[in-house]
């Protein structure tokens, strides 16, 4: 079965900001400790491009049935950490006849 959509998961996405600044404040502390070469290395990876892959499966539906129930479900899931969250609503419309 295929995804109704695929996106970048916000957990997966909040590790990479803390791992990269992470490396920022490890290149920025080696500043004069460390040679030149790997200096500029250490920087060059802490400030690299990352291209934020879409790997949050999400699935969702929208209906009304025959009893007048209403219907809105959404879930998602990350391929990547796991992350998952569910999301549930249903109530009962209003299917009085009109001049009712």
């Amino acid at each position: 079965m295929s995804a109704d959509n695929w996106a970048v998961c916000p957990r997966c996405k909040k590790r990479r900001a803390a791992e990269r600044l992470a490396k920022q404040e490890a290149a920025a502390k080696a500043y004069g400790k460390v040679p030149a070469d790997e200096w500029q290395r250490m920087t060059a990876e802490a400030n690299a491009a990352h291209d934020d892959e879409e790997e949050l499966r999400e699935d969702y539906t929208i209906h009304t049935d025959e009893t007048g129930e209403f219907y809105v479900g959404y879930r998602c899931v990350c391929q990547r950490c796991g992350f998952e969250h569910r999301f549930k609503h249903t109530e009962q419309l209003n299917i009085s006849a009109a001049g009712e």
